[in-house]
């Protein structure tokens, strides 16, 4: 794992958080986000033990769920989320925000449609992020929380939820 800063902006760490109560309260887990700008991954989670029970990769979108067909991972946070399920034996689940629901997946249940070297260009040069990248289907990620006017609303009757535990 690299390393090398990751360009985290103040709003970036205001969406962690605040995904990271919203699971919390529909899981019954504790969500937590790693606070150093290297970390491999956006948050972990723990049961009322403190025993690690997940480890989460998390993207905002500022478009709608139906919009695109895939998203995109870095094979850097990819590799980590499979580094927690062969190594740690915990599930790994790869998280997107849209304007209209948060979805995920587990990471051994995603669908990547192909590799490419691709990434942010509009940033300062230091922070570009040009890296190889799976595209994942949106297809294969289920809805979690309903997203309306940037509020997280749980409604169970409405997704699909996932137990955090495999």
């Amino acid at each position: 794992m690299s390393d090398s800063p990751i360009y985290v902006t103040p709003r970036d760490v205001e969406k962690e958080r605040k995904i990271a109560l919203a699971l919390s309260k529909l899981t019954g887990q504790t969500f937590k986000r790693y606070e150093k700008e290297t970390a491999p991954l956006d948050l972990w989670s723990e049961d009322f033990e403190g025993n690690i029970t997940g480890k989460y990769e998390f993207k905002a979108r500022k478009y709608t769920s139906t919009s695109f067909r895939t998203l995109y991972v870095s094979e850097r946070k990819y590799k980590a989320l499979m580094d927690t399920v062969e190594r740690l034996n915990i599930p790994a689940y790869f998280i997107a925000q849209y304007l209209d629901w948060v979805r995920w997946v587990k990471v051994t249940d995603m669908e990547i449609v192909e590799w490419r070297m691709t990434g942010r260009t509009d940033r300062p040069e230091a922070c570009n992020d040009i890296e190889k990248m799976a595209l994942v289907t949106v297809r294969c990620m289920e809805d979690i929380l309903r997203v309306d006017d940037g509020e997280l609303i749980q409604t169970r009757g409405e997704s699909r939820y996932v137990q955090t535990r495999s």
